[in-house]
């Protein structure tokens, strides 16, 4: 199978997925708070969905003034679209779900840079950091996260990385 963060799963691959059914005898991931690690990443999705929303918020009043506020929002539906999306492969550990998740944040992260450029033009450099800051963290924690769920879940199933 390899390591499928390299490679995405084929349409079938993604038509024949199924919930993961958690085998008491793997041990399921935690963090340094001893947290588990999948109650901590529904934590942060939702958090996430907040911030989409925010942004949502922020991008419909200039909407009528600039046309790239729509490519905005349009990406902002999207992305939250696939925090659902995540949200859905987290809860029931389906691992080629949070494969296709862990790709679509980096892609959404280059419409955050090209967001980030568009708000600093417009004069708000220091908001505009921050939102870039954040986004830039939660994408390569978020990834760091799903590989770990990822793994967790493939060993579940009895399947070795």
């Amino acid at each position: 199978m390899g390591n499928m963060f390299v490679k995405m799963p084929t349409v079938s691959e993604l038509r024949n997925a199924k919930p993961t059914i958690v085998n008491p005898s793997v041990q399921e991931p935690k963090t340094f708070f001893n947290i588990p690690l999948r109650t901590l990443v529904l934590v942060l999705l939702a958090l996430f969905a907040i911030m989409e929303i925010v942004g949502l918020a922020q991008s419909i009043p200039y909407a009528g003034s600039n046309g790239i506020f729509w490519f905005f929002i349009a990406f902002d539906l999207f992305g939250l679209a696939l925090d659902v999306l995540g949200f859905f492969a987290v809860y029931r550990l389906i691992p080629e779900y949070m494969i296709v998740y862990g790709w679509a944040l980096m892609a959404l992260l280059v419409v955050n840079v090209i967001r980030f450029i568009t708000w600093a033009v417009l004069g708000s450099f220091v908001g505009a950091s921050v939102t870039l800051i954040l986004q830039v963290l939660f994408t390569f924690s978020m990834v760091g996260c799903m590989y770990s769920l990822r793994a967790y879940a493939l060993s579940c199933r009895g399947i070795a990385i």
